[in-house]
């Protein structure tokens, strides 16, 4: 389910049951779905803050992730943020 649901939002398969506003409403969600929560709120401060996709490697997982970076501007570089992969309550 997990892959299923990032492939459809990686090929732009729009539909009410992911993105950030389901994830505040609930509360969970896959990678995607709090990248895309982490990214609303950082830019609702002001800070600038990308969703990044791609692939996603532990030792439990390989496949699609999102994940976000957000500028420094002391340090002049874009910073990983670390991200779960997924958030079920």
């Amino acid at each position: 389910m997990t892959t299923k649901k990032f492939s459809s939002q990686l090929n732009s398969v729009n539909d009410l049951e992911y993105g950030s506003l389901v994830a505040l409403k609930y509360g969970k969600g896959v990678c995607y779905d709090m990248s895309a929560l982490y990214a609303a709120l950082a830019r609702s401060l002001d800070i600038e803050t990308k969703l990044v996709k791609g692939q996603g490697i532990t030792p439990l997982y390989r496949g699609y992730h999102a994940w976000n970076e957000v500028y420094s501007k002391e340090e002049k570089r874009w910073i990983k943020t670390r991200r779960r992969f997924c958030i079920n309550k």
